[in-house]
């Protein structure tokens, strides 16, 4: 059984460098949620960050989330020359074919092994994502 413990839970969309939206959720939670989780296409980015403690009002701190980035290159677009500078904990790089309205997207980018590994199938169900793939290696992400 997972131990539970008061969490702090932030998400933020950023679109052209520019922050979006952030919420903010505090409460209690099971430790298996304490994960940061993030997909950077470049242009717009979506980071869920949270922060698990244990103790009475423990949650009053934001996580941080590294912006700087890690060296790890991905494809961001169709083109084999759109390049995204993967950031913080952003280990694989991602592709997803979307379907929008009834036009299919191809979106490509960075991600982390967490988001590939817990993720990809709650958001598959909740977004129109038809296929959803994770790769290792710099530029992996071209073929799909």
């Amino acid at each position: 059984m997972l131990g539970t413990g008061s969490l702090y839970n932030g998400s933020s969309l950023v679109l052209g460098g520019k922050k979006i939206t952030d919420v903010i959720f505090k409460g209690c939670a099971q430790a298996d949620v304490c994960l940061e989780k993030s997909f950077n296409f470049g242009l717009s980015k979506m980071i869920l960050r949270s922060k698990c403690c244990t103790g009475n009002l423990c949650n009053t701190q934001i996580p941080d989330y590294s912006s700087i980035p890690n060296g790890k290159k991905c494809f961001s677009c169709q083109a084999s020359n759109c390049t995204v500078n993967c950031e913080g904990g952003e280990d694989y790089c991602i592709t997803a074919r979307v379907n929008v309205g009834g036009e299919i997207r191809i979106m490509k980018g960075c991600t982390s092994k967490g988001t590939c590994d817990t993720i990809v199938n709650e958001i598959r169900k909740e977004y129109g994502v038809e296929k959803i793939s994770c790769c290792e290696g710099n530029y992996c992400n071209n073929d799909f």
